[in-house]
């Protein structure tokens, strides 16, 4: 067992001492020391600790920021024991997922969307009516939205435009 998986060894158990389970993080970690042995390293280097971060393709990039993350942890354990360990700077890798940007819905779709909604056909003739009003009742997330009768006629007077 080389001095760094021994630290690891210890690492893990004193998390784990303080109440966190730690499982994925310390298999996450094993995997690093793997890297770090067969390099031959003797410390932990951020370019190592990026390395190993970014070694998995088909995964998001939040996913490296996390792997990071746990690296970050153990090379600050590290940087205690030897100070040649480099702790990989914060924000590297952003381990924040990115939202996709929200649809806003023009005019015409949500026309189409409620005219659709109100020709849904069933046994006894309400999942039209019913699926329409709640695609109207979401007007002020679907920026406008008419009251639309199953028939499929709209008049001016049942017509709301939700801002």
């Amino acid at each position: 067992m080389t001095a760094i998986r021994d630290s690891l060894a210890r690492y893990v158990a004193v998390r784990r001492a303080l109440g966190a389970s730690f499982y994925e993080p310390a298999l996450a970690l094993g995997h690093f020391v793997d890297l770090l042995e067969h390099e031959d390293a003797e410390f932990i280097t951020t370019d190592l600790a990026l390395r190993w971060a970014m070694t998995s393709t088909l995964v998001e990039r939040a996913a490296w920021g996390r792997r990071l993350s746990q690296v970050r942890g153990f090379a600050r354990w590290m940087n205690v024991i030897d100070g040649r360990n480099q702790i990989p700077p914060a924000g590297l890798l952003s381990a924040r997922r990115r939202r996709n940007a929200p649809h806003i819905y023009t005019e015409q779709e949500i026309d189409l969307l409620m005219t659709r909604a109100a020709q849904l056909r069933s046994r006894t003739g309400m999942r039209a009516s019913g699926q329409a009003k709640r695609f109207g009742s979401t007007g002020p997330t679907l920026t406008s939205s008419a009251e639309y009768s199953p028939s499929g006629n709209r008049s001016s007077a049942n017509r709301a435009l939700f801002l």
